[in-house]
Order: structure tokens, then C-alpha cells, then sequence
């Protein structure tokens, strides 16, 4: 019985750790995600602006 619920346990282990490395890996995304829209929108405003002023 005690080696059943060990085991039934280490296999929980397994899985919260298969779903903190899943959530950590959107996590980084969603992170790189935001980094890349504010590099992208910082370059189209400054084109935009560019653009503006020379017209």
C-alpha cells in the first residue's frame, strides 16, 4: 500500500512539474512577445514621425 502511494505520488510530482515548466515557458513568451510589440511600435512611431516632419 505504502509503495502504491509513493509511487501514485512521485508521478503527481511529475506532472505539477510538467505543468510549471509549461506555464514558465509561456511565461517567457508572453514575455518576449511584449518586448517585441514595444520594439516594433517604438520603430513605427519613429518612422511615422520622421515622415511627419519631413513632409
Amino acid at each position: 500500500m505504502t509503495q502504491a502511494i509513493k509511487k501514485r505520488a512521485s508521478e503527481i510530482k511529475e506532472i505539477i512539474g510538467s505543468y510549471d515548466s509549461r506555464l514558465e515557458n509561456f511565461n517567457n513568451r508572453t514575455r518576449n512577445n511584449k518586448l517585441n510589440n514595444k520594439i516594433i511600435l517604438n520603430y513605427l512611431f519613429r518612422n511615422i514621425s520622421f515622415i511627419n516632419n519631413n513632409n
